[in-house]
C-alpha cells in the first residue's frame, strides 16, 4: 500500500472522483498553489502519509483564488466533501469522507506544526 497521486479540479470533479474511484481508502489533500498554508503543509502532510504507509491524492481545487472563494465552488456544494477551506485533508475510506482534518492546517505556523497536526489525525484516523 501506498502512493502518491495528483489530480487538478481542471479536469473537472469526474477527474477527482475517478481518481477516488480505485481506491479503497486514501488521504486526500486538498490544497491551491496560490495558498500559503497549502504550501506550508504540503510537504509535511507528504511525508506524515509516506512514513504511515497511506496512499496520498492531493487535489489542487483552483488555479486562482476568486474561483474557489465562489460558494459554486464543486467542491464547496458537493455533498460527499463540504469543503469551506484549504489546505483540507480527509480520509477517503469506503466511498465516503470518513474524517476531516480542517483549521488545524490552516493554523499551522510552521511546516513542523502542519506536520504534528497530520501525524496526529492519521494516528487518530488510520486508512
Amino acid at each position: 500500500m501506498g502512493g502518491l497521486s495528483e489530480v487538478s479540479l481542471d479536469d473537472g470533479l469526474a477527474g477527482v472522483e475517478h481518481a477516488l474511484g480505485g481506491l479503497d481508502s486514501a488521504y486526500v489533500l486538498f490544497k491551491a498553489d496560490w495558498c500559503g498554508d497549502c504550501r506550508r503543509s504540503l510537504g509535511a502532510v507528504k511525508e506524515v502519509v509516506a512514513a504511515a504507509g497511506g496512499t496520498l491524492l492531493v487535489v489542487d481545487v483552483a488555479k486562482q483564488s476568486p474561483s474557489w472563494k465562489t460558494s459554486d465552488h464543486p467542491l464547496r456544494k458537493d455533498p460527499r466533501f463540504q469543503l469551506a477551506g484549504v489546505p483540507t485533508l480527509v480520509l477517503w475510506k469506503g466511498g465516503v469522507v470518513a474524517a476531516k482534518l480542517t483549521s488545524e492546517l490552516e493554523d499551522a505556523p510552521t511546516t513542523e506544526a502542519a506536520g504534528q497536526a497530520a501525524a496526529a489525525f492519521i494516528k487518530g484516523h488510520p486508512a
